[in-house]
C-alpha cells in the first residue's frame, strides 16, 4: 500500500472536521450582504436602520458564552462530538432566519450563531493536530484558514443572488450535511488515550494511518500524553478567549461608526 493510499483518511477527516469552520464564517459575515435588505425590504420587514446596526455586534455575546460555558466542553465529550454539538447552534440560526419576520428573532438567531463560534476556533485545531501525523499537518493543517476565507467569500456570492429564506435554505445545508458525514469520522486517538480507553484508542491510529501494526505508534502516544494533554488545555483556553476578542474588535471596528 502506497503512503497516498495510508494518507487518505486523515486528509478526509480534516476536510470534513473544516466545515464548522466554514460555516463560522458564513455566520460571522452574514450581515454584510442582508444589513440592507432587512433595512429596505418594507415589504416583508419592518426593521429600522438603528436595529439592523445592532446585529453584528450581537454575535460575540453568544461567542463570551461559550467561552465561559464550554471550556472544558472538548474533555468532556470528545473533541468529534463537541464539533457535532456546534452544528446544533449554526443549524438553528439559518432555521430560525427562514423564518424570521422582527428584528428580535434575528437577534436571537445572531447570538446563537456566536455560540460555537469560539468552539470552532478551540476544537477544529485540536482535533486536526491530533489525527494527523506531522507531514499531513504541514500540508493540510491550513485547511481551517482556507475554510474560513472561502465562507467570508461564499456568503457574499450567494447574498448577491439570493434572497435571506433561500441562502437559510443553501447555507442550511453545510452543518447538516457536515453531521451525516462527520459521525462517520473517528475520534482522535489522544482523546481515547486521555480516558484510558486504549482499544478504542489503537482502533481510531489503525483507521487513520490505514495499518495494522500500530504498537509503535500508540506507546510513542502514550508516552507523549501528558505534555501533549498540558498543551491542548492551554491552547484550548487562549484560542477561545482569542476568538472572544478578535470577533469583538472586528466587528466593532466595521459597525460602531455606523450607529452615527
Amino acid at each position: 500500500m502506497g503512503t497516498r493510499d495510508k494518507e487518505w483518511p486523515q486528509i478526509l477527516a480534516i476536510i470534513v472536521a473544516c466545515i464548522p469552520g466554514l460555516t463560522s464564517a458564513l455566520l460571522f459575515s452574514w450581515p454584510s450582504p442582508f444589513i440592507l435588505v432587512l433595512i429596505q425590504d418594507k415589504e416583508h420587514y419592518d426593521i429600522s436602520e438603528d436595529e439592523a446596526n445592532l446585529l453584528p455586534v450581537l454575535l460575540p455575546i453568544g461567542v463570551t458564552v461559550s467561552a465561559i460555558f464550554f471550556f472544558k466542553i472538548h474533555d468532556i465529550i470528545g473533541r468529534k462530538y463537541t464539533l457535532i454539538v456546534i452544528s446544533i447552534p449554526q443549524a438553528l440560526f439559518w432555521i430560525i432566519t427562514i423564518f424570521a419576520k422582527d428584528i428580535y428573532t434575528f437577534y436571537i438567531a445572531r447570538v446563537l450563531s456566536g455560540v460555537g463560534d469560539a468552539m470552532v476556533y478551540g476544537t477544529v485545531p485540536i482535533y486536526i493536530g491530533e489525527i494527523a501525523t506531522p507531514s499531513i499537518r504541514g500540508t493540510w493543517g491550513s485547511g481551517q484558514t482556507f475554510a474560513y476565507n472561502a465562507g467570508f467569500l461564499l456568503i457574499n456570492v450567494i447574498g448577491k443572488y439570493c434572497n435571506i429564506q433561500q441562502t437559510s435554505y443553501i447555507c442550511l445545508i453545510f452543518p447538516v450535511s457536515f453531521v451525516i458525514i462527520f459521525i462517520w469520522m473517528p475520534e482522535t486517538p489522544h482523546y481515547y488515550v486521555m480516558k484510558g480507553q486504549d482499544d478504542k484508542a489503537k482502533a481510531s491510529l489503525r483507521w487513520l494511518l490505514r495499518k495494522d501494526n500500530i504498537e509503535t505508534d500508540f506507546l510513542q502516544l502514550k508516552s507523549d500524553r501528558h505534555v501533549w494533554k498540558k498543551k491542548v488545555d492551554v491552547d484550548f483556553f487562549f484560542r477561545m478567549f482569542h476568538a472572544v476578542i478578535m470577533r469583538g474588535h472586528l466587528f466593532l471596528y466595521k459597525r460602531v461608526p455606523s450607529f452615527y
